[in-house]
């Protein structure tokens, strides 16, 4: 994993000691997210450490209730939570607040992304050739749910 370049977490005062992640970014729950398990199993090996550095909000999920079960994971272990780019403090009140908006912002990114694929999926399958079912636009055959009304 390349080091995060736009900031020096010994500046910040962190020493990196293990990469953790994961090889898609489209999982709602944990089911899948080997890195995340990862993490939480060497927090369970290892109790001395006490924090843990994500680059950003986002990154840690979209999904705020599943961002707020890996929170609640960390917490039971008295693993701090800082993010590199953002700079507000959680253990504050409005560093809270900061977190929540964040959180309900990556989700609504999200929404909008899946809400996006799927309309402009629906506008390709409209565009498809009467006679064959293949679509014009990108070729192929319907997406598999996608039924043809004449």
């Amino acid at each position: 994993m390349p080091p995060i370049t736009h900031l020096n977490p010994a500046r910040a005062g962190f020493e990196i000691v293990q990469w953790f992640s994961d090889e898609h970014s489209a999982f709602r729950n944990s089911a899948g997210r080997e890195g995340i398990m990862h993490l939480l199993r060497e927090l369970d090996n290892h109790p001395e450490v006490k924090d843990v550095l994500v680059e950003q909000h986002d990154r840690l999920g979209r999904d705020p209730d599943h961002v707020g079960w890996i929170r609640q994971e960390l917490k039971n272990r008295n693993v701090r939570l800082h993010y590199a780019i953002q700079s507000y403090d959680t253990s504050q009140p409005d560093g809270m607040i900061m977190q929540q908006v964040n959180t309900g912002l990556s989700a609504a990114h999200s929404m909008q992304i899946s809400q996006k694929t799927h309309s402009r999926m629906l506008a390709n399958f409209l565009q498809r050739d009467p006679e064959t079912g293949w679509q014009l636009k990108n070729g192929g055959r319907p997406q598999y749910g996608y039924k043809s009304f004449e």
